[in-house]
């Protein structure tokens, strides 16, 4: 009786072992997945570029050369409203940003999003698919960047949709935000660095 107790335990522990080493291999990875930082005030912004929807690239490094500051924003490109009174997190964000581009860009602010579709829908979009953000929101001198395959993102540490980051001209990471952002705040935070708008919208 013991001996077949003890067949049945050997039995179980060599189908459990190699699943929990696949586990304990598998956190081990996670954890170390190359690019991957929790990116926040105080920290270098994570260089990137990217191919924006209009054509062309969008390099984070040449932007800081000519703005005094750039608005990041990691965003759902094909966010629906919740319902009739309540929009998603994304179009919300993206009436302010685009709010902010306009009232700011005088005093040196980029706003550049970056569409990050993968992380919600569970696949990317193409370039040309981001096209209709651009024109439905009409999205001038607002850059529209792809992630390929959220990678950029990653680097961020970006997993909540939209989080948006406000990035000095010295490369630093001045803000934060992960989740929707109200506009007083946004604007606070851009004036501590680059002033009053010369109107407001």
């Amino acid at each position: 009786m013991q001996r077949t107790h003890a067949r049945g335990g050997r039995r179980a522990w060599t189908l459990i072992a190699p699943a929990l080493t696949v586990a304990a291999v598998g956190i081990f990875v996670w954890a170390l997945r190359p690019g991957y930082q929790n990116a926040v005030a105080g920290m270098p912004a994570p260089s990137f570029s990217l191919p924006e929807a209009r054509g062309g690239r969008c390099d984070l490094t040449n932007l800081l050369t000519t703005r005094r500051a750039v608005l990041l924003s990691f965003l759902d490109a094909r966010s629906k409203p919740l319902s009739r009174i309540v929009a998603d997190p994304s179009r919300g964000q993206l009436v302010f940003l685009k709010s902010m581009a306009q009232q700011y860009a005088s005093k040196g602010l980029a706003v550049v999003i970056v569409g990050c579709d993968g992380l919600s829908h569970g696949h990317t979009l193409v370039p040309r698919a981001l096209l209709n953000l651009n024109y439905d929101w009409q999205l001038d001198g607002v850059p529209v960047l792809w992630d390929d395959y959220q990678a950029t993102a990653l680097r961020y540490g970006v997993f909540t949709l939209p989080t948006t980051f406000l990035v000095a001209s010295d490369g630093r990471i001045q803000r934060r935000w992960d989740g929707f952002v109200a506009p007083a705040q946004l604007a606070l935070t851009v004036e501590s660095l680059l002033g009053p708008p010369l109107f407001r919208r």
